[in-house]
């Protein structure tokens, strides 16, 4: 998120139509972070520094100045396309929920679900339908009559299989929120949906969604019928299937893998092993072999999972480019990590180090490198995720990868309040150093890299090393953030204050 944005802030030209009076008597921080907004010019990043502002003030328990500091962001949308428009409505009744002002939320979110209108595309149309629905959810009954009114604009969708995925995801929503009678309801709904799809395939990928659902909410035996009806059309071995898979841009592989995956979920996992073989696209099948075997691994049927992964290590001994075996040993080891399995991690994780030094495209190298790092450091396995650092050949992968091991390191010690030794941040302290001399190929990268640092320094209570980083950000935008993620936190101690004091020429525009 922080470098779309940023990309989108240095390519813009121009200076912003909107302006607006920072309110007075906000905290430091926040203060300086708004003033820098004027220079930004996208309203919708302006917009993003404001709702990251409310977020770090709501989150300091003042909710007040959260509500004044998003009273600005109202003004500031009107300039946006249909679409961002009511992506930030949304957004801002997000933040108005967390500072506890819902009547305000629920008015903006009734002017976006009134803005869906006008979107003739039924993806987007559902999609932005979809993120109404969940900000209602978090309200809770206040929203009630909103959400109904949100659960009908699925109605209108003509695509079936979408309006079928929106079904199911919120009856899945009542459900997790103790509305049982409701969710079965839309369940219920579903099943026309998803009878109606045209596609085989795609229908086979919606019964198999539907009956992970049903066997969620105890109906076993309707489940089992929506998994045969799956089945019966991924046994015509695809003969009486239309070529492709009937959606644009999702390929017949995709649609299958799909399906898979939803059966193995619901406790299908040997059903959906038997047609694995459909899938052509090795990165496809291999990934659905994956969730397979993880599927058996979790209801303790671990012979079937070890022959599940059998499987895999054939498929990518047959000439399987070394790019995708080393993806594949990743995946393999962050899911044993996942299922609390750490020696089987580290046993894959350690298995790609002699294919590295196979791979030619140097930029996939890079980012299977920064990945098996954070793996390692993950694992509390700190000089072999420095080892593997040292392997990678861009400057900003390099950073990436010091910042990242600091952050999984913290991450792996918890948030006690002791902290990391002074032994150890003085460590990470030197390896975000390490991050920082790194020369980068621009100055928009470089403050990318200060802002991720500037909050890793917060954490290990160097808070004028964070306050020295953000006061050196060129970037506008990102100068604003960094200053209303610092806010977040801080613990408020004199000695901060005088911090923020000794900066404060700096930090303004």
């Amino acid at each position: 998120m922080v470098i779309l944005l940023a990309s989108c802030r240095s390519t813009a030209n121009g200076t912003p139509e909107n302006t607006f009076t920072v309110p007075e008597n906000l905290p430091p921080l926040i203060s300086y972070a708004m003033r820098h907004i004027p220079d930004i010019p996208e309203n919708e990043s302006q917009i993003f520094i404001i709702t990251s502002a409310a977020s770090s003030l709501t989150g300091r328990d003042n909710p007040d100045d959260a509500r004044r500091v998003l009273d600005l962001g109202e003004n500031l949308i009107e300039g946006s396309s249909s679409r961002r428009r009511i992506e930030l409505l949304i957004e801002l009744s997000r933040n108005y929920v967390e500072a506890g002002v819902i009547s305000q939320s629920i008015a903006l979110l009734e002017q976006a679900l009134t803005l869906t209108e006008s979107s003739d595309q039924d993806q987007t149309r559902g999609r932005l339908v979809q993120e109404i629905i969940t900000v209602c959810f978090s309200i809770g009954s206040d929203a009630l009559d909103l959400l109904r009114q949100a659960v009908q604009k699925i109605y209108i969708i003509e695509d079936y299989r979408l309006r079928a995925d929106l079904l199911l995801d919120t009856a899945r929503r009542y459900q997790e929120s103790g509305e049982g009678q409701r969710s079965n309801t839309l369940l219920q709904q579903a099943i026309p949906a998803a009878s109606s799809i045209e596609n085989q395939l795609a229908r086979a990928r919606s019964f198999s969604q539907l009956a992970l659902r049903l066997t969620e909410e105890g109906n076993s035996d309707l489940a089992l019928r929506y998994v045969n009806k799956s089945v019966e059309i991924l046994q015509t071995d695809g003969t009486a299937a239309p070529m492709g898979s009937g959606i644009p841009g999702t390929t017949s592989d995709e649609q299958i893998s799909q399906t898979l995956i939803f059966l193995a979920r619901g406790g299908n996992a040997g059903e959906a092993l038997s047609f694995s073989n459909m899938i052509s696209n090795d990165r496809l099948r291999l990934n659905a072999l994956l969730e397979i075997a993880r599927a058996f691994y979790e209801s303790d049927q671990l012979l079937q999972s070890d022959l599940v992964f059998e499987r895999i290590f054939s498929i990518l001994e047959r000439n399987a480019p070394d790019e995708l075996v080393v993806s594949m040993l990743l995946n393999i080891s962050q899911t044993y990590f996942e299922l609390n399995d750490p020696a089987s991690a580290e046993l894959y994780l350690e298995a790609t180090e002699s294919y590295f030094d196979r791979i030619t495209d140097i930029s996939q190298k890079d980012s299977l490198l920064l990945e098996a790092a954070i793996l390692y450091a993950r694992l509390n396995r700190l000089e072999s995720a420095l080892e593997t650092i040292a392997q990678i050949s861009d400057p900003f992968f390099v950073a990436r990868g010091y910042s990242s091991v600091v952050n999984e390191q913290l991450n792996t010690l918890g948030s006690g309040d002791e902290g990391p030794s002074d032994e150890l941040t003085r460590r990470f302290e030197d390896l975000l150093e390490r991050a920082l001399n790194t020369e980068q190929e621009s100055s928009s990268l470089e403050d990318v890299l200060r802002n991720e640092i500037a909050q890793l320094y917060q954490r290990l209570n160097s808070f004028d090393l964070a306050l020295g980083l953000a006061s050196v950000i060129q970037d506008s935008y990102l100068k604003a953030l960094t200053l209303s993620q610092l806010h977040a936190g801080l613990s408020g101690t004199d000695e901060e204050a005088a911090i923020i004091e000794s900066y404060s020429r700096l930090l303004l525009p």
